[in-house]
């Protein structure tokens, strides 16, 4: 077990300066090729550290239901499928930065064009008049 764990710090190390240190298509390649055979001896030490032993009887298991377990996975899977549909339908097209763009451009010239005058009063010169009368009735 703790070779695995010797072989697994050794190959992250490896990993983490093949990234930074190595430059061009055939070195990336031969990186990429020891990482997997480090990974990969990495599991087998792991796996070969581990003992089984059969016991005669066998007995029900406690804990979860394979249902139990399927369920949320299914889930959780459907709703990340679910995201990326949206996320990728939600990215803005061409037609879409088209129209951001002249939405911009009309905007640059409101801002660049002078203020307007305010406009008249609708009420006028009506509005300033206060002897209304109250009934047009004759009785």
């Amino acid at each position: 077990m703790a070779l695995s764990v010797a072989i697994a710090v050794v190959a992250a190390t490896v990993a983490l300066w093949l990234v930074v240190n190595v430059k061009g298509a055939r070195a990336i390649g031969a990186s990429a090729l020891v990482m997997g055979v480090a990974v990969n001896g990495m599991h087998f030490t792991g796996i070969s550290s581990m003992s089984a032993h059969e016991h005669p009887e066998p007995g029900d298991p406690a804990g979860a239901t394979a249902s139990n377990l399927l369920v949320p996975i299914i889930l959780a899977v459907i709703l990340v499928v679910i995201a990326l549909i949206y996320a990728v339908l939600a990215a803005p097209n061409d037609e879409d930065r088209a129209g951001a763009a002249y939405i911009d451009a009309r905007m640059a010239d409101r801002m660049n064009a002078p203020d307007p005058e305010p406009p008249p009063s609708p009420h006028g010169l009506a509005a300033r008049r206060t002897n209304f009368p109250t009934s047009t009735r004759r009785s």
